[in-house]
């Protein structure tokens, strides 16, 4: 195995975290969701909630509190660079239970929300992720997202 098919494998794996409420990390299995099955934690035995996750080409990205979409993610030649954030998951200041994504990149994305409607999302502005179908990122780069 190559350099790079590591890297490769390991961004998936990173991408693939999932947090049980006990706090443990565990990896989001797109097989088991697909077949119905629940995951349980390998620390507290308790089903996982799998929470969003956004496609993005052949990422999978599941969107856990503070989870960071990278430059890398959106590049078709894969320049692995992790201090190129492009978005961040964060939670509403005033309604913990809402979480949304930030936009970090330079480029205004445009939102399709799932009532259809679609907004412009500018540099440093939030979008619910509840509300989120997909997200034209640019140089024709886009996100769907899946709850």
């Amino acid at each position: 195995m190559t350099e790079s098919q590591w890297k490769e494998h390991l961004i998936t794996l990173k991408n693939s975290i999932v947090k049980c409420s006990c706090g443990a990390e565990n990896f989001y299995d797109i097989h088991l969701l697909r077949t119905g099955n629940t995951k349980t934690c390998w620390a507290c035995q308790k089903p996982i909630e799998i929470p969003a996750r956004i496609k993005i080409g052949r990422d999978i990205i599941v969107l856990n509190d503070h989870t960071r979409i990278f430059g890398h993610h959106m590049d078709n030649h894969r320049n692995i660079n992790f201090k190129n954030v492009v978005a961040q998951v964060v939670r509403n200041p005033k309604q913990r239970s809402q979480i949304g994504l930030r936009n970090y990149s330079d480029k205004a994305w445009t939102v399709k929300m799932t009532d259809g409607r679609r907004t412009q999302i500018s540099k440093g502005s939030t979008v619910g992720i509840n509300r989120i179908e997909e997200i034209d990122f640019g140089n024709n780069v886009t996100g769907f997202v899946r709850a």
